[in-house]
């Protein structure tokens, strides 16, 4: 039978612009706002799926035009805080770290240790950390290597992205189990981090907490299977989305283990970042299925 997409998932940073320094092309937003409104009125949810704050996603938002429909819901914080934007109702942050995250993984702790040790700053998050070394230098492997260590000396496990099938099996759980039974059986798979890069800095969230089981807590709440999702992003962050999902499309800006993590079972843009979103979104109008996006895509997609 085949599969309709349902929802569709959008990273920001890289995806839906270029880095920072970057002019918004007010034509390319007009396509892309009427593309929304178009996938919205076939019954398409867009969901923003970030590492961003709640109060930035917010803001973006409304700028770019994700506020239609009954409780539209975003991953923010990567995957650490769901924003509900429900005609400004208050309690509209539903805190997944709070909810099934280790209570041993002292995400403040960590951060104070890696901030005197490094000489880093950290974002101004509420239940993850985005480490930024000094003078918002490259983050290079051996600063990730060293920020994995520091957390490790702490007594802590770390999963790393090359392990990724760990959180694919949480976000799985998550779908699958009644509500009592999700925290306990996420802590029998055993670890209290998870850090991966991203292109501002090295992200650090307590297990399970991960874009990918924040999608999965979305889907649940539209009553959608993580096959009915269609994701675009551009980072190796976005694995954990892209593990799970139905249809996963790097754009053609992505980093290269990225778009080869892709490849094996989705594609990637011809074009970059917006534009790469724009030919995404026009495909599956034209092709609402997981099944005719992947024939189709094709002529599109590399």
């Amino acid at each position: 039978m085949p599969i309709p997409i349902k929802l569709i998932s959008l990273d920001i940073d890289g995806t839906l612009y270029e880095p920072k320094g970057s002019v918004v092309d007010l034509k390319k937003l007009a396509e892309f706002s009427l593309l929304l409104k178009k996938l919205r009125s076939k019954g398409v949810t867009t969901v923003l799926c970030t590492g961003k704050t709640p109060d930035y996603v917010e803001a973006f938002s409304e700028a770019y035009g994700f506020v239609g429909g009954k409780n539209t819901a975003h991953v923010t914080e990567n995957g650490g805080i769901i924003f509900v934007y429900d005609s400004w109702k208050e309690h509209r942050y539903i805190n997944l770290a709070e909810l099934y995250a280790s209570k041993g993984a002292d995400i403040k702790k960590v951060g104070l240790s890696i901030t005197k040790a490094t000489g880093a700053d950290l974002e101004n998050k509420t239940s993850t950390i985005t480490v930024i070394p000094p003078e918002n230098a490259a983050v290079t492997d051996e600063f990730y290597s060293r920020v994995k260590s520091i957390i490790t000396n702490l007594g802590y496990s770390v999963l790393t992205i090359e392990k990724i099938q760990a959180l694919s099996e949480a976000s799985k759980i998550l779908l699958a189990s009644p509500e009592d039974k999700i925290k306990p059986e996420v802590h029998k798979i055993g670890y209290d981090f998870f850090v991966e890069c991203s292109a501002l800095g090295t992200n650090i969230t307590p297990f399970p907490i991960c874009k990918g089981f924040g999608l999965a807590y979305v889907s649940r709440m539209h009553n959608a299977g993580l096959e009915n999702v269609l994701s675009i992003a551009d980072n190796s962050g976005d694995c954990t989305v892209f593990d799970l999902v139905g249809v996963p499309v790097a754009v053609a800006n992505a980093t290269p283990d990225t778009k080869e993590f892709v490849k094996k079972r989705g594609f990637v843009t011809k074009r970059k970042a917006l534009d790469g979103v724009i030919d995404a979104m026009k495909l599956l109008l034209s092709a609402n299925t997981k099944e005719k996006i992947i024939r189709k895509g094709k002529d599109v997609f590399v």
